[in-house]
């Protein structure tokens, strides 16, 4: 029985690879390389004319809008924001991926489209005072104030006024939020998620002093 030559497996082995690789360059040489995603849109394979083209299609069959959700309850939608997307500008980074000019980057960007895929957010335009705006008002159906414990004297004797705690939404985690949401088609919805502001620290200060005030007799106080 013939031995095979080891040498030779290698060699055809890289002959066939180096092929593969050539093969998949040339069939990509004009067009996005594959796995590239523009805002969650596949892109891989298109050309830019394309590419954009499908971007703008399917925003125009799925318009984007963004709603707020607390515990289950719908808030107001964004109605007040005008948006505009630069398609233009995400196909261009698109296509330069594998393209940079920089041989080791470009060949590593090129083998990784094979099995990794990458993600790019549409730039978006809009007033900056209107997303302000779109987060104020989300946090005003939520928000709620925490009433301070404090000390009262009612003419007889000092007691306390009970405090309750309050809730808060962070205002640049909403914007962020906000911001990714309009990148993308179709329905998107935010959950509001505050952050309890306790009052209990507060609550055991002020039971303090009242010890205090109660050791030391009302009326040394007056």
């Amino acid at each position: 029985m013939r031995k095979i030559n080891p040498l030779s497996i290698v060699t055809i082995a890289l002959f066939t690879g180096l092929s593969a690789y050539l093969g998949y360059n040339l069939a990509f040489q004009n067009l996005i390389l594959p796995k590239i995603k523009i805002s969650n849109i596949e892109v891989g394979g298109l050309s830019k004319k394309l590419a954009t083209t499908k971007l703008t299609e399917t925003f125009n069959n799925y318009p984007n809008s963004v709603t707020f959700n607390y515990e289950g309850r719908e808030l107001s939608p964004i109605e007040a924001i005008e948006v505009k997307r630069d398609f233009g500008w995400a196909v261009d980074q698109a296509i330069k991926i594998g393209r940079s000019g920089d041989f080791f980057q470009d060949n590593r960007d090129r083998v990784e489209r094979i099995y990794k895929n990458r993600n790019i957010a549409i730039p978006l335009h809009f007033e900056e005072s209107d997303l302000d705006d779109t987060a104020d008002l989300v946090a005003s159906e939520v928000e709620i104030l925490p009433v301070w414990p404090k000390i009262e004297y009612d003419g007889q004797q000092f007691k306390i006024i009970k405090g309750s705690d309050g809730l808060v939404v962070k205002r640049s985690l909403s914007k962020e939020e906000i911001r990714a949401k309009l990148a993308v088609a179709g329905k998107q919805s935010i959950a509001i998620v505050p952050e309890k502001i306790s009052t209990q620290e507060n609550s055991v200060l002020v039971d303090s002093a009242l010890k205090v005030l109660n050791s030391w007799g009302n009326e040394k106080l007056l």
